[in-house]
């Protein structure tokens, strides 16, 4: 019935970041529920297990080139050559194409890629003034919100304690927000807001952040959604093209995917693989 409909409709929005017709069931069935494994912050997975790494920032990859027996990648500082390369590019960037492959990935990899698409699960933070709060909206609340029509959103207040408000929300009207502008989310954001605790709090608002995940270019999205009736694409996409570039995080996770847990244990699945083909 129709409150069904739209009790789905507001499920898939605010855990995949997706329109309900556009989920694979089977996928969503798979998902691992509960808290992400990396409980103590995202920062101390990379500074605990991840550190000693060297990591080259403002360095894209443009082109990946396999013709040869190992692995050329192009970047704006140089050409990286290898025998093998784990690929961990987000399937947004990979179906946009803004990454080139010489020669173009195989037919079984593409199709692989077309079976998965990205969600727009989008968060705009507001920074608060607790000088100009009442003490009624001090208070830790989660508040669900469906105002604006096309737009489920999740209003989140005070996270870990800090003078914050962090509107969550997904689907064609996060797309939206994030393809209108930052100060278009933001507007927005504090309507909801002002929905809520009424217009007084507007005062409070001293600043905001949009994070447009889904206009990103190295991004293109929030995580990878499989489509209906393409469950399998996730686990086609962990078959190495020739034996030498090994795709690898959230979206080939199984279980495990849309979570920085997934995407770690199989970014160290696709690390055993090469080793494995180095050794042999």
């Amino acid at each position: 019935d129709e409150a069904a409909r739209a009790a789905a409709t507001g499920l898939t929005r605010l855990t995949l970041g997706e329109e309900p017709d556009r989920v694979s069931c089977a996928d969503y069935d798979q998902l691992w529920s509960g808290d992400d494994i990396w409980v103590d912050g995202y920062g101390a997975l990379v500074a605990g297990h991840y550190a000693g790494l060297p990591v080259r920032l403002g360095t894209p990859a443009t082109m990946v080139d396999w013709s040869g027996p190992g692995v050329a990648v192009e970047t704006p500082r140089g050409t990286l050559r290898a025998a093998c390369a784990i690929l961990t590019v987000p399937v947004g960037v990979l179906a946009a194409g803004s990454l080139r492959f010489t020669p173009a990935l195989p037919a079984a990899t593409a199709e692989a890629v077309a079976g998965l698409r990205m969600g727009a699960y989008t968060k705009i933070g507001l920074a608060l003034d607790p000088a100009r709060l009442r003490e009624q909206d001090l208070r830790d609340a989660v508040i669900l919100q469906s105002g604006t029509p096309g737009l489920t959103a999740y209003l989140e207040m005070q996270p870990f304690g800090k003078p914050l408000a962090v509107l969550h929300c997904g689907g064609d009207g996060a797309r939206a927000l994030c393809e209108a502008g930052e100060g278009a989310a933001l507007a927005a954001a504090t309507d909801h807001l002002a929905s809520v605790f009424g217009t007084g709090i507007r005062t409070a608002v001293t600043a905001g952040r949009l994070a447009a995940w889904w206009t990103d270019p190295f991004a293109r999205g929030s995580y990878s959604i499989a489509r209906p009736g393409r469950l399998p694409a996730r686990e086609a996409l962990r078959v190495p093209v020739a034996d030498r570039i090994f795709l690898a995080g959230e979206a080939l996770a199984g279980g495990g995917a849309m979570t920085v847990g997934g995407a770690t244990l199989d970014g160290e699945r696709a690390a055993a693989a090469v080793l494995r083909r180095l050794g042999s």
